[in-house]
């Protein structure tokens, strides 16, 4: 394989494991986020359900004192031979001392088999109880019921049929509950993150409550519970159905918890705006730091490949140089060459001219008379031996002008000339 083709797709190979990385990691941190919403409303859910038992069993626990007094002073009353004696000094100090141990009793009525009241702890002149029949003709031994007389109060009516030992009717008594009391002791507790907290009754209609958004002094009593915004995702069995239950829309996690023994029920509230408050801020933060690191990774990428396409475009470039260097190095050599191919043969031309031809150089010694020369040996030879011995040259004798009218005068050698 070539390099060329190695390095490609090497690149291809780690460019798709980075965005192979990428992809892993967005859809990871996607998962991280919606997981932390996840954990945040379970914490929700479980926080509304715990604090809306908490105030059912504590709720519970003061009407439950509220008829242990109830049934305590009925064990008095079957002792009695009438309930007019009920009315001694010694029953009604039995009356406050019990009352002032329970602050949630606003007052205690007894009446008489009439329906008359025959001593009220609050000075009560006139009272009616709903289930009063239903005492008489010991249809209820012990009934609850609630009364809201005004627009902003509310109460919580106990009563208990009272009957002597003989199982004769003797009257009603009744244990009147604010259930404001309920609230009250829990101030401190109830600064919390919950938003809304409210007891109910069966028909859903609001005892008491607290509700955060709120004047702090306005409780919504006797309102439909499911027309309050922090309760408005309530259902009509929700409330008929008694025992537990969790509701969530998306405004709200709304946990409702029926007081053990009693028809009411505490509902809790919490707003998801709040409880994903901090969810918000952390997955802005997650997303932000999600965001800039895929466009940190994208710009590096892109940078990468631009450097790669400079990278290539060199070395096209220098494979462009290089293929024409290689072209003019060959021309050159060519021409290279064919020049030296010229020189050979001028050379050998030369060689051969040179061969052919002898020169005679430097210094010959001469005689000035005999005109002999003098080899390198010492021997004097003839001036033509001389010669003929250190070139190609050969001589063929003639005489000239000067001899022939010198020597041979007579024979007119030259006289044509």
């Amino acid at each position: 394989m070539p390099l060329r083709a190695f390095k490609e797709k090497s690149f291809v190979a780690v460019v798709a494991l980075l965005c192979s990385v990428g992809i892993i990691f967005i859809s990871l941190s996607i998962f991280s986020i919606f997981r932390n919403k996840q954990s945040y409303l379970n914490e929700a859910l479980i926080r509304s359900r715990a604090q809306a038992q908490l105030f059912a069993e504590n709720s519970a626990s003061v009407i439950y004192a509220a008829d242990l007094m109830l049934l305590s002073l009925r064990s008095m009353i079957r002792h009695q031979s009438s309930v007019s004696r009920l009315l001694s000094i010694t029953t009604v100090q039995i009356f406050e001392t019990e009352l002032r141990l329970l602050p949630q009793i606003k007052d205690v009525v007894l009446l008489d088999s009439k329906g008359d009241v025959l001593y009220s702890s609050a000075g009560t002149e006139r009272f009616e109880l709903a289930t009063f029949g239903e005492h008489r003709y010991a249809w209820l031994e012990f009934s609850v019921d609630t009364v809201i007389a005004e627009k902003d109060k509310a109460k919580i009516v106990l009563s208990r049929r009272l009957e002597n030992r003989k199982a004769e009717f003797l009257g009603v008594l009744a244990a009147i509950v604010d259930p404001d009391f309920f609230y009250d002791r829990f101030d401190d507790y109830l600064d919390i993150d919950m938003d809304a907290i409210a007891l109910v009754d069966m028909k859903g209609r609001v005892l008491t409550g607290w509700f955060r958004e709120s004047d702090p002094g306005k409780k919504f009593i006797g309102a439909d519970i499911r027309v309050l915004p922090p309760f408005s995702s309530f259902t009509g069995t929700i409330l008929s159905g008694g025992g537990r239950r969790t509701h969530e829309s998306g405004a709200a996690i709304v946990s409702t918890h029926q007081l053990p023994g009693f028809p009411f029920h505490v509902a809790v509230s919490y707003s998801l705006m709040k409880v994903l408050k901090k969810w918000r801020g952390e997955a802005s933060r997650d997303i932000a730091t999600v965001f800039f690191t895929s466009l940190l990774a994208a710009f590096t990428l892109i940078l990468a490949y631009r450097h790669r396409q400079r990278r290539q475009k060199a070395e096209r470039e220098l494979l462009g140089h290089h293929e024409r260097l290689e072209e003019t190095v060959a021309e050159r050599t060519v021409q290279l060459t064919e020049t030296n191919q010229k020189v050979v043969q001028k050379n050998a031309a030369l060689e051969k001219a040179l061969a052919e031809v002898k020169t005679l150089s430097g210094l010959l010694p001469i005689c000035s008379h005999c005109k002999k020369i003098r080899d390198d040996k010492g021997y004097w030879n003839q001036i033509e031996s001389y010669i003929h011995e250190h070139s190609d040259v050969k001589f063929s004798h003639g005489i000239c002008q000067e001899c022939a009218k010198k020597h041979y005068p007579d024979m007119g050698l030259y006289d044509d000339e």
